[in-house]
């Protein structure tokens, strides 16, 4: 049965099309690709062309396509849409401040200014939670955050080059604190360089589950930017140890926010991470699979991803077969191959949705998937 009829069969059985479709978060869309003779597809015999969905693909989530009616190439039941998600998405931070003894002004630094950073964030709105990864004898975090059940402290010595690996190792015991669905994000303050690596980071990073950081993460590093003793004398002589690279490395990556070590006055930087946190509007990087009507079966090769980013045309992300034959060229898979209940896309395409504050995905089930 070609993808058409299965549409077409799907529509006449059911009235209300609106139930038949699952609408998910980040728009589901019911339709069928034209063969043209590009990428390969699995569950159809034929081709599809996976260079382009038309824009019409991203309507108005008010306005749905007639049922068969055409729009390049596509028969759909009904499309919806949604745009990359507000801000007031709920935000995970996870601060790590190195606790080693060069570090005692800038522990004060973040013990006076997380009250501002947080109540600035609870004054949009957004529901936060706050991890302090430290030593709690050297941060005291006061009321109104410390104490509050959007708080809670890890009671954890970080030393000199050990921020990233502690964010791992600790993980059982604030993993029940995050929110599924929540933009995650990492603020490490060291006068360091991280022994862990940025990709080793991520690889380690990537294996957590429950909730775990399939939705992406946003790393922000206060770290030095110059070597604290240096010829002639950089902005950092005398306050830091290292250049933080690997945090740097992955503050960059993720569109994060770095702010020098070595300034004195910190209330701006507190300032722009809690902007930061606010304007963090963006698309996920995992996509719940909801379960199919009564009578309808979930066929695991007829899933398709289209992305439109902003100010652009919408295209087909293609499936891979797992996480490990992820590439730089992206794409996406599913967590499980035999009993699949999440797509998620590799990190080079997750880093593409979370950097991009208006864009649109929608899921689309009854087509043959497009594969690399």
């Amino acid at each position: 049965m070609g993808c058409a009829d299965y549409v077409a069969r799907i529509v006449m059985r059911y009235t209300d099309v609106k139930t038949l479709l699952l609408i998910l978060s980040f728009g589901v869309v019911a339709a069928c690709a034209a063969g043209n003779g590009r990428p390969r597809v699995r569950g159809d015999a034929g081709l599809a062309d996976a260079s382009t969905v038309d824009a019409a693909l991203a309507v108005d989530a008010t306005n749905a396509v007639d049922a068969g009616a055409s729009i390049d190439g596509f028969v759909a039941c009904e499309t919806t849409s949604h745009d990359a998600r507000a801000a007031t998405r709920p935000a995970d931070i996870i601060w790590v401040v190195d606790n080693s003894a060069s570090m005692r002004d800038e522990e004060s630094y973040v013990q006076t200014n997380i009250n501002r950073f947080s109540s600035v964030i609870a004054a949009s709105g957004t529901d936060h939670h706050v991890v302090m990864i430290s030593d709690t004898a050297r941060i005291v975090v006061p009321p109104p955050l410390g104490g509050s059940d959007s708080f809670l402290a890890i009671d954890q010595s970080v030393n000199s080059h050990d921020a990233l690996e502690l964010i791992i190792s600790t993980y059982p015991s604030w993993q029940h604190f995050l929110r599924p669905g929540a933009i995650k994000h990492f603020v490490v303050v060291s006068d360091d360089e991280s022994h862990m690596t940025s990709a080793q980071f991520r690889v380690a990073l990537a294996a957590l589950t429950s909730p775990g950081f399939a939705d992406g993460f946003v790393f922000h590093a206060i770290v030095a930017e110059t070597l604290g003793f240096s010829l002639p004398p950089g902005p950092c002589f005398d306050k830091a140890e290292n250049i933080g690279e690997q945090y740097i490395d992955l503050q960059v990556s993720s569109d994060g926010i770095f702010s020098s070590l070595c300034q004195t006055n910190w209330t701006p930087v507190f300032d722009a991470l809690a902007e930061a946190v606010l304007v963090s509007a963006s698309l996920p990087c995992a996509f719940e699979i909801p379960a199919p009507p009564t009578g309808q079966v979930f066929v695991a090769d007829q899933v398709n991803l289209a992305y439109t980013p902003a100010g652009s045309t919408a295209s087909f992300i293609p499936q891979v077969a797992n996480a490990a034959s992820c590439t730089p060229s992206g794409g996406w898979y599913y967590d499980d191959v035999l009993a699949p209940s999440r797509i998620i896309t590799c990190p080079s395409t997750c880093d593409s949705l979370t950097s991009d504050g208006a864009g649109n995905v929608a899921v689309a089930f009854g087509c043959a998937t497009i594969l690399f």
